[in-house]
């Protein structure tokens, strides 16, 4: 009898041993990252990605880094450079959660993958040693904000008058505000006339509102000279404003 009590002590020492380390054990499996954003968004769109993470561990986390790397032309709206977005965590205790979300605008041709990750950095309470995980997300640009028709004569004779007509059409489901449109003339182009008339500039045009389905439409007259057979590209270009930093959203072909 005093045998069998001597082992019923043990195997239930042994019973409450295991449970406390199974209850302060850590597996790196047990901590999970992730980066939520959607699917698809129009350029120029502004949108969130959401940092989420958990402590499925049984111990606390601590000293938790987070850093977020974007795609390019990707441009923030908060007052923080794009390349310094990120947070810390000091502490996350076992079972705990938390999020945070960053808004930015994402800028790009239609069919473009935009791709975004976070990295974090961390240390468990029984360990030294730091760890890190990296979680990914993508966005695909289903839509621009306004399409951009060029009208150009397929030949001129150098020297010749030619008229390059612009049209910018609003394109998107919200008005585009605080918008420039940009020109860059072929070399060998000097302007004579625009129509509508622009004093300030005759390579930049400032659209302060153009409403769902409205368009803009800019002739510009003057003579073109070069070598025969030479090809004279122009280029329009539309920027638009966020905290007051011009991105570009779409560019003529």
């Amino acid at each position: 009898l005093k045998l069998s009590a001597i082992v019923a002590a043990l195997l239930l020492c042994l019973t409450v041993a295991s449970l406390l380390m199974g209850r302060n054990s850590f597996s790196d499996s047990g901590v999970e990252l992730f980066l939520e954003a959607p699917a698809q968004a129009a350029s120029g769109e502004q949108v969130f990605y959401t940092v989420v993470y958990h402590n499925k561990t049984g111990v606390d986390l601590s000293e938790m880094s987070f850093r977020l790397f974007f795609a390019r032309d990707t441009v923030a709206t908060s007052s923080a450079p794009l390349e310094s977005l990120g947070f810390t965590v000091d502490l996350l205790e076992s079972g705990k959660s938390g999020t945070q979300r960053f808004p930015v605008v994402l800028i790009g041709d239609k069919g473009d993958i935009k791709q975004a990750r976070v990295q974090m950095l961390y240390k468990a309470s029984t360990i030294r040693s730091q760890f890190q995980k990296e979680a990914r997300a993508s966005t695909v640009i289903s839509q621009l904000p306004a399409t951009i028709t060029l009208g150009v004569p397929p030949s001129v004779v150098s020297g010749q008058n030619v008229q390059y007509v612009v049209d910018v059409r609003n394109t998107s489901e919200q008005d585009i505000v605080d918008a420039k449109l940009t020109l860059k003339y072929p070399d060998g182009f000097t302007v004579a006339t625009i129509e509508p008339e622009n004093s300030e500039s005759n390579t930049t045009w400032n659209i302060e509102r153009l409403a769902v389905g409205e368009g803009l439409r800019i002739r510009i007259n003057g003579t073109l000279t070069g070598q025969e057979r030479e090809t004279k590209p122009i280029l329009a270009t539309l920027l638009q404003s966020v905290n007051g930093t011009y991105g570009e959203s779409v560019r003529s072909d």
